[in-house]
């Protein structure tokens, strides 16, 4: 019973407490959790894990995969014994040096004493279309700026609710592929119409099986946006949801500039709580308030690019995440502490041998450093990206 509680117990401390660390941008901690049928879509075993790679540290032999939860999921790896695969390529354990963030995985692993160890990470390759049936991001970026009143199309997310509430292309419908038989009414009646599907990106295949189905059901105008939400968000803003907001910024206090684009006499009849009113073609009103903001106008749109994070500010996150760190190997020792006490006890009580006594200690004191140095390994990459510019 012993040797299960130790590993346990120093996990969750070292995992739990750290979460607490910032991270940058902030909002991505606020993200929804990855929903049920995203297990389904991917066809994912009970011993694997789907989601996007973050970083691998090999001196602590430690990777961190973005699962849709608030902290990413931290696995062990032994280099002499993982395998990677790129795009069903067999590659070096080394390829995670280079690998990029945000690519989508999938890891197979093994669980001992409560620790995820990985035995083989996947890297998704880009999916497959007909360059017939593929618009990019100019061309989507075209049909919104135009209107659907001026050029007739109707834009689809095909990823969960859940994903669409976080941040969608601007004038998009969301009709998810899990799902789509049942609102297949969504989909425009003039089966001739530009119909345009996109997803979570060029791995994802939400949006290229959608556009399959909406061809088996007659229609003859349809495309696919491969890059997806990824490269939209990168390049332009998004819609998203009250509900959304509420939870990521505000219940948060996450830092954040609220523009409120009514006319000023409507901004005045009632408003969002610390929201700015900015009526729309005012944008010089941004100008001459206290926000430090310069504003781009296209066309109807306002863009509020936020400046780059100063290196005064770097520094000062660099030191809340050293702190948090801190509190995280705190609490690691803590429960070490607590353990060793057990220990005594049971020791004075002549429940276990002076033998057990010892090679309890050691085994406790290995977990202890083990996941001290994980907490180090995940600081040292915190700290890399703070201060990256």
């Amino acid at each position: 019973m012993l040797r299960l509680s130790v590993p346990f117990a120093l996990i969750f401390a070292a995992q739990a407490v750290f979460a607490q660390a910032p991270t940058a941008p902030a909002p991505a901690k606020a993200k929804p959790p990855q929903p049920a049928m995203c297990a389904a879509c991917h066809n994912l075993e009970p011993n694997q894990i789907g989601g996007y790679f973050e970083s691998a540290a090999f001196k602590s032999q430690a990777m961190q995969v973005d699962v849709g939860a608030a902290v990413p999921q931290i696995l062990r790896f032994d280099p002499k014994t993982l395998k990677v695969i790129d795009a069903g390529v067999a590659k070096t354990p080394d390829f995670l040096s280079e690998a990029k963030k945000r690519h989508e995985v999938q890891v197979t692993f093994v669980e001992k004493d409560g620790v995820k160890v990985a035995s083989e990470i996947r890297f998704k390759g880009p999916v497959k279309i007909d360059p017939a049936n593929l618009i990019d991001y100019a061309g989507v970026a075209k049909l919104v700026a135009e209107g659907p009143a001026k050029t007739t199309y109707t834009l689809i997310d095909s990823r969960p609710l859940v994903r669409f509430q976080e941040g969608a292309i601007p004038g998009a419908i969301h009709l998810p592929f899990i799902g789509f038989d049942k609102f297949v009414d969504r989909l425009p009646k003039d089966k001739s119409q530009l119909v345009v599907f996109y997803c979570g990106g060029i791995t994802c295949t939400l949006s290229p099986n959608s556009l399959k189905k909406a061809k088996q059901l007659g229609y003859t105008n349809l495309r696919v946006y491969r890059e997806g939400q990824p490269e939209w968000a990168t390049r332009n803003y998004q819609v998203t949801t009250p509900e959304f907001v509420k939870l990521a910024y505000v219940d948060r206090d996450i830092p954040h500039v609220m523009v409120d684009a009514r006319s000023a006499e409507d901004a005045a009849s009632g408003h969002i709580k610390s929201a700015v009113s900015v009526p729309a073609g005012k944008e010089k009103a941004i100008l001459k308030s206290d926000l430090g903001l310069t504003p781009n106008t296209a066309g109807q749109v306002i863009r509020l690019p936020l400046p780059a994070m100063t290196e005064e500010r770097r520094k000062e996150l660099t030191k809340v995440a050293r702190h948090e760190a801190e509190n995280a190997r705190v609490a690691v020792r803590a429960v070490r502490r607590d353990l060793m006490n057990e220990l005594k006890e049971m020791l004075k009580e002549k429940l276990i041998s002076e033998d057990d006594d010892r090679r309890a200690q050691e085994e406790i004191q290995k977990l202890t450093d083990r996941h001290v140095h994980e907490i180090d390994a995940v600081l040292a990459e915190k700290e890399k990206e703070l201060l990256q510019v």
